[in-house]
């Protein structure tokens, strides 16, 4: 009966560790979503603030930020499918494609309700926004095995308690910038 245990005890770690080794092999080829992500926020974030300053065109923030989502899933989806390869059937590419995508669809959520509903103010949205992606971070560094993905993910808490207190259009001005750090430059390296 134990060699049985030990056997199946084998084939899991087996398991787990093909995963992992698939998930770090996703995460080493698709830094481009990063890099994505990590440039958009923060040029949406720019012309945001332009918008904020100019007050005639403060209206033109929401559509701004829907273009800014609608552009990166339709980049994202394009590159997905022009990329299509080995690698993205394997447990590791499901599991990191899951992450992701529940990720965006959390975050898009958050901040449409945010912004539509007025049930949230935009700090309490950012501070949403950076502990979802510090969860995503640190789950997707996990199943890679990336010590720097934990790190960052770190960095997006922390930011997340950081924009807490601050006024509405600091703490997305701080996420914008943020992002670079914390999401663009992961992706380089």
């Amino acid at each position: 009966m134990q060699d049985i245990t030990k056997k199946q005890a084998e084939e899991d770690l087996h398991t787990i560790k093909k995963i992992m080794q698939s998930c770090a092999l996703q995460q080493r080829t698709e830094g481009i979503y990063f890099k994505i992500w990590g440039l958009l926020i923060p040029i949406a974030t720019t012309i945001n603030l332009f918008m904020i300053y100019l007050y005639k065109w403060y209206f033109l923030a929401a559509p701004l930020w829907a273009l800014t989502m609608i552009s990166g899933i339709i980049i994202t989806f394009f590159i997905i499918q022009k990329r299509k390869r080995g690698n993205s059937r394997s447990m590791g590419s499901k599991l990191q494609k899951a992450i992701w995508i529940s990720c965006l669809v959390s975050i898009a959520l958050l901040y449409s309700l945010g912004i539509f509903s007025r049930t949230l103010t935009l700090n309490a949205t950012m501070m949403g926004l950076s502990i979802l992606m510090g969860n995503s971070v640190f789950i997707s560094g996990t199943l890679s095995g990336s010590k720097l993905l934990k790190i960052v993910a770190c960095g997006w808490w922390i930011t997340g308690i950081v924009v807490s207190f601050l006024p509405g259009a600091a703490a997305a001005a701080t996420i914008g910038i943020i992002t670079i750090f914390f999401n663009f430059l992961p992706g380089v390296i």
